[in-house]
């Protein structure tokens, strides 16, 4: 990283920056093109996990290419100068990049696991899902491999 100084590879921080987001966007690769989507996620312990359909382009392209990367931003906000100058300006924020190996989850009780704690994560009440409704959805781990977290202005 050129910036040493904003570099942050603290377990916490990747935890809080991953806790304050409220999505990441996910780049695999579709045959030698870049495909990106922004997710709903939720990381338990050293796995990013994410759900969706049950077939799919995303499915489709992570079978053939398991690798991906996650962007995750927890917060970002525009620094205005005083004087306004447009070369003044500068970004408050914190980031994380993370990369791994995706795959389906194929153990009935770790999808219902990763499931109820992404519905947990964005409000819902976790412990009262459905069988059906679990069963609907394909829940993908990421396996996590590197972490590279980077802040500014973040006092």
């Amino acid at each position: 990283m050129r910036r040493q100084e904003r570099e942050c590879l603290d377990t916490g921080f990747v935890q809080a920056v991953c806790n304050a987001a409220e999505y990441m966007v996910l780049s695999m690769v579709d045959g030698g093109v870049p495909y990106t989507v922004p997710l709903n996620f939720v990381l338990l312990g050293d796995s990013l996990y994410f759900h969706c359909a049950t077939e799919g382009r995303k499915l489709d392209v992570l079978a053939a290419n398991p690798a991906v990367s996650a962007c995750i931003v927890g917060r970002a906000d525009l620094l205005v100068p005083e004087n306004g100058a447009p070369c003044n300006y500068s970004m408050r924020y914190e980031s994380v990049i993370l990369s791994g190996t995706a795959s389906v989850v194929t153990e009935p009780a770790e999808q219902r696991t990763a499931l109820a704690a992404l519905v947990a994560r964005y409000g819902g009440n976790g412990a009262a899902l459905e069988e059906r409704a679990a069963a609907s959805v394909r829940m993908v781990r990421i396996a996590v491999t590197a972490v590279s977290g980077k802040h500014a202005h973040i006092s």
